[in-house]
């Protein structure tokens, strides 16, 4: 598997997240907004 930070991309037409995975490895200072789904891992 590859990854590639959404970062990467310079598109500003690039959607926005709609939910986010592996939240348990984020920094603790990185916030995401509340009304998105939050997965401590895979949600699968």
């Amino acid at each position: 598997m590859v990854s590639v930070a959404v970062g990467a991309f310079a598109d500003p037409r690039f959607p926005a997240p709609v939910r986010t995975v592996w939240t348990t490895t984020k920094h603790e200072w990185l916030v995401f907004p509340p009304h998105l789904p939050h997965y401590p891992k895979s949600p699968a």
